[in-house]
C-alpha cells in the first residue's frame, strides 16, 4: 500500500500508511462521520433522499453518503476486506439484485460445517465475490476470511427492497410501465427502460441527466406510495446500523 502526497518539493510517498489513511485520501472516509457507500450515483440519490425525509438533522449530520462507482463485485470483495482491516466506520448500500449474496452472509457461521463454508465460498465466486487472500476454495485461510467477511457484511451491508435504483426510477417516471409487473425483470432491463423513457421525454439519457431527474422526482415522492415505503424502510435499516456503529466507536 502506497499513499502519495503533494509536498513542497513535489510528490512523495507517505511512510507506513494505514488502509484507513488511504481511504481518507481517496475521499471515501470523512473523519468523525460514518460513510455510507452506495453502489452508484442513482443509489446515492435514493439513499440521500431517504435519509433526508426520515432522519432528524443531528443524525443526518453524522453521515456522509458517497457513490463508490467501482462495481459491486469490487465493493464486496476488495473493499470489504480493506474496510475490515482498517476498522473503518463504513456502511454499504447495494441494489436488491445482491439478495443471493445477502442470503449467504446472513447465515450463522457457527452453524455451518467447513464443507458448508467452502460451498458458500464457491457460490460467492459464481456471484463474482472473491475472498481476498486465497485462491483455493479448499484453503483453510479462505474459510477464516469468509467468516470475517460474513460478520462484517452482517453489520455493515444494507440491501434495498428493489432489484435496483432504476426500478424505483422507472416507477416514478412511468408507473404503468409493463416491466414493473414482471417479477423476473432484471437489473439490465430496468436500466434500458429508464434510458428509453428519458430519451423519449428529453432526448438525453446521460448518467448526469439520470441523476438530476431521479433526484428531482425523489424530492416529490407522493405519500402512501411504494417508493415512500421503500425509502422509509431503507432509512430505518440504515439508522439501526449507524446507531450501532456510533455506539461501538464510543465504547
Amino acid at each position: 500500500l502506497v499513499v502519495l502526497e503533494e509536498t513542497a518539493t513535489g510528490v512523495a510517498p507517505r511512510l507506513g500508511p494505514t488502509k484507513a489513511s488511504a481511504f481518507e485520501r481517496l475521499g471515501f472516509i470523512e473523519k468523525n462521520k460514518i460513510t455510507i457507500l452506495t453502489e452508484d450515483k442513482l443509489l446515492e440519490a435514493l439513499t440521500s433522499q431517504a435519509i433526508r425525509a426520515n432522519w432528524e438533522k443531528p443524525l443526518r449530520d453524522r453521515v456522509n453518503v458517497v457513490a463508490a462507482d467501482v462495481g459491486v463485485s469490487e465493493m464486496l470483495s476488495n473493499q470489504v476486506r480493506a474496510h475490515l482491516q482498517a476498522n473503518s466506520t463504513v456502511i454499504m448500500v447495494l441494489d436488491g439484485d445482491q439478495k443471493p449474496v445477502e442470503d449467504i452472509f446472513k447465515q450463522d457461521p457457527s452453524e455451518m460445517t467447513d464443507k458448508d463454508k467452502r460451498a458458500a465460498i464457491k457460490k460467492l465466486g459464481e456471484l463474482h465475490v472473491r475472498m481476498v487472500g486465497s485462491d483455493a476454495v479448499s484453503d483453510g485461510t479462505a474459510v477464516g476470511h469468509f467468516e470475517e467477511w460474513m460478520r462484517w457484511c452482517k453489520e455493515h451491508v444494507t440491501i434495498i427492497d428493489s432489484v435496483c435504483a432504476e426500478q424505483v426510477f422507472l416507477t416514478l417516471l412511468c408507473p404503468s410501465h409493463e416491466l414493473l409487473n414482471q417479477p423476473s425483470a432484471k437489473n439490465a432491463q430496468f436500466k434500458d427502460a429508464v434510458k428509453n423513457q428519458l430519451r423519449k421525454r428529453c432526448g438525453d439519457a446521460s448518467a448526469e441527466t439520470q441523476y438530476q431527474v431521479f433526484n428531482y422526482l425523489l424530492g416529490a415522492v407522493p405519500e402512501g406510495g411504494s417508493v415512500e415505503a421503500l425509502q422509509r424502510n431503507l432509512a430505518i435499516s440504515l439508522r439501526g446500523r449507524v446507531e450501532q456503529l456510533f455506539a461501538a466507536t464510543q465504547a
